[in-house]
């Protein structure tokens, strides 16, 4: 169809002229057939046009956010046009998308509305005398998130037609959001959005040219694969946005402890790689990881809290390919880790079997509570007053390895708390522990006016930040055992870097009526301060304190004399650990210590050779 020079289409002069030439025949029969066929003309030229209106409104639309894809613009800045165009496509007072959250994909969060009145309106929908019309987001065939727009307007409906229409832009708006992200993504390997450092490919592509230069020259290259410890603590404790800060923070440090040549980028989460441009060769690259460490010493602050991070550095030197060099560093940080973390070391070539038996021992600890190769040993703990009463038992984790055999919690914990399995494996052991503990009250009954047997599990930072955790234990005890015969033992370590954070979470432990005690007490960063606000029950002397007992050593002797004493002031039961000699347990005795443990009393036991030592003495009697 054409359009006429007043701005009317073909079809709109097709009509009126058909409507002119039966106006001069009203009078005849055959006059009025025609009007009937004219009329349905126009009905059928005006849908056409409203059609044709609509259709162009969408091409309007889609090529606006197309446009804005084509110059690159964020994410965000497209997500924003989409609401604003689907607004103007349905004449609607108000709009939003919602998309998955990165972390948690099946949570829907608004990442965009027109206003702040809008984003009311949206997290409403169909109430208060609004109307709305929703249709899915799809990337890749699979659903990412919402698309909505609403109207106040009293009486105003949403058509099929017009439903249709949102449909139609929302299957285009897809399209358009899934381009622009994958912009960003690229866009984000070459340049971190959060620190504003090179990304992956930008350090790579640096890293190739200072190989190239090594190799003409004859030198070699240095890197340094810099990790966060425990960063995941804080990402759960207190959010990502917190993270993001203390990321931030991070990097500033680690510029400012780096000459102006070196490269220092983000390719990871909390991994940064440091590139070091050593211009007379005689830079000690081991001086500059000492340094990079000692910049995160001090606390970082995030909304009023203090939040302490160390890193693990490894180190690779040579004139290999760029992958290499930094998967070889990349190993030397894992080694570093597992030598207790807050450290550097220098990639060696044994290093890398190392690696590769570690990821298959990662991958049969995956496989490891599935497969029920998981054991618990119980180590009694007993009064020291004279009778070795029994009062309590630690249940202590074992891995039956399928090959390797029976394994000590050394030689995968550590495994286990940085790959996030200590969440599962924790899970597992608080469940067989109560169940266990519940059999044992049944069996073995106290005395009149005794507390029935207690038992301990151990719980690491990673599982004290875990956001399930109250809910396990909960789970755990499930009226199976009083609450107050469960101990959860965490070390002081954990609570002095943790902060309040963790503070909070053994609060509300402590309100499920659970007791709380302090692991290895003495070895970490003691503080009072903390103690006071940690609810605790009882102190557990560490068993170097306890080595030097009856063995002549007076500052052994002071310093546990110290600890029991401190106990007693706050009122809480103190537990000796590793005692190995008649000597030492006399002397705990006369220290006042309450409570015992260690291989002069008995070694770790599995449940049957419990049950046998409680039979043998007549229930939790004594140990002779």
């Amino acid at each position: 169809m054409t359009a006429t020079s007043n701005g009317a289409s073909g079809a709109d002069v097709l009509a009126e002229e058909l409507l002119t030439r039966i106006a001069t025949l009203t009078a005849s029969d055959e006059a009025a057939g025609v009007e009937r066929v004219a009329r349905v003309l126009v009905d059928d030229c005006a849908r056409t046009r409203e059609r044709l209106a609509t259709a162009s409104r969408l091409v309007e639309q889609i090529s606006a956010l197309h446009d804005l894809v084509g110059t690159r613009a964020r994410t965000q800045d497209v997500v924003e046009a989409v609401v604003q165009g689907a607004v103007a496509l349905l004449g609607a007072d108000f709009g939003t998308v919602r998309l998955g959250d990165p972390d948690e994909p099946t949570v829907l969060v608004t990442v965009a509305a027109g206003s702040e009145s809008q984003l009311a309106e949206a997290r409403a929908p169909g109430t208060g005398g609004r109307t709305v019309a929703a249709v899915p987001l799809h990337e890749d065939g699979e659903p990412t998130g919402s698309l909505l727009v609403g109207t106040r307007v009293p009486g105003r409906v949403f058509t099929a037609a017009d439903r249709e229409l949102l449909r139609r832009y929302g299957e285009l708006a897809g399209l358009v959001l899934a381009a622009s992200r994958a912009g960003d993504a690229a866009r984000r390997a070459f340049v971190d959005p959060l620190t504003g450092l090179p990304g992956r490919e930008l350090f790579l592509d640096r890293l190739e040219n200072a190989l190239a230069r090594a190799h003409r020259d004859g030198d070699e290259v240095t890197v340094l694969f810099v990790d966060l410890d425990r960063f995941k603590l804080v990402n759960d404790s207190l959010g990502h946005l917190a993270g993001d800060v203390v990321l931030s923070q991070v990097a500033e440090r680690l510029v400012v402890s780096l000459r102006r040549a070196d490269t220092i980028g983000r390719i990871g989460g909390d991994e940064f790689v440091a590139l070091l441009h050593d211009g007379d060769g005689r830079r000690n690259p081991r001086r500059v990881a000492e340094r990079l460490i000692a910049s995160l010493q001090e606390a970082f602050v995030v909304e009023g809290r203090e939040v302490f991070i160390s890193a693990s550095v490894g180190i690779a030197s040579g004139d290999q390919a760029a992958a290499d060099l930094l998967r070889q560093a990349d190993v030397a940080m894992y080694r570093a880790k597992r030598l207790g973390k807050g450290r550097w070391v220098v990639f060696e070539p044994s290093m890398q079997s190392e690696a590769l038996e570690r990821l298959e021992l990662e991958a049969d600890l995956r496989r490891a509570v599935e497969r029920d190769e998981l054991e618990l040993r119980y180590q009694p703990i007993l009064e020291l007053n004279g009778a070795r009463r029994i009062v309590a038992v630690e249940a202590l984790l074992r891995w039956r390895h399928p090959t390797r055999g029976l394994l000590a919690p050394a030689d995968f914990i550590p495994l286990a708390e940085e790959t996030g399995l200590i969440v599962p494996m924790g899970r597992w052991v608080l469940n067989e522990a109560c169940r266990r503990a519940a059999e044992w009250q049944r069996r073995y009954p106290p005395p009149p006016g005794e507390q029935p047997l207690a038992i301990s599990v151990n719980l690491s930072g990673v599982q004290l930040a875990h956001g399930d955790l109250v809910d396990e234990v909960r789970d755990a005890l499930s009226g199976r055992i009083d609450p107050a015969t469960l101990i959860l033992e965490i070390t002081e370590t954990v609570v002095m870097q943790e902060g309040d954070a963790v503070i909070e979470r053994l609060h509300a432990l402590k309100d499920v009526g659970i007791r709380l005690a302090i692991d290895d007490f003495g070895t970490g960063y003691s503080s009072l301060r903390y103690l006071s606000r940690f609810r605790a029950d009882i102190l557990k002397i560490a068993k170097p304190f306890i080595d030097g007992l009856g063995r002549q050593s007076a500052e052994e002797t002071a310093l546990s004399r110290a600890i029991v004493d401190l106990g007693t002031v706050l009122e809480l039961q103190t537990v000796a650990e590793g005692i190995e000699l008649r000597e030492q347990e006399v002397e705990l005795q006369g220290l006042g210590c309450q409570l015992g443990q260690g291989f002069l009393f008995s070694r770790p036991l599995d449940a049957a050779a419990l049950e046998a030592l409680f039979d043998e003495f007549g229930g939790r009697a004594a140990v002779a």
